[in-house]
């Protein structure tokens, strides 16, 4: 375990405003200004699927999020850090 923690303190954290349309693989800080579910039901395998869109920001710009059952849904709620 420890050295799992390791790998995370050696990420690179970038700031919203570096962040350019259509990529990915980034780490971000952000708090959840603002969120709102869009879709919140049952499978017809009995898995849930919840689709949340959240404004997130940091100090120096704002973005939509959009958070799936495995990308942060649950945590996604307002005033946290994700």
């Amino acid at each position: 375990m420890r050295g799992d923690l390791g790998l995370l303190w050696n990420l690179a954290v970038i700031k919203l405003e570096d962040v350019q349309p259509a990529t990915k693989g980034h780490n971000i800080i952000v708090k959840v200004v603002e969120r709102k579910i869009v879709l919140d039901k049952r499978r017809t395998n009995g898995e849930g699927l919840r689709i949340a869109e959240c404004l997130v920001g940091d100090e120096t710009a704002t973005a939509l999020f959009t958070a799936r059952n495995g990308t942060r849904a649950p945590e996604c709620s307002r005033a946290n850090f994700v």
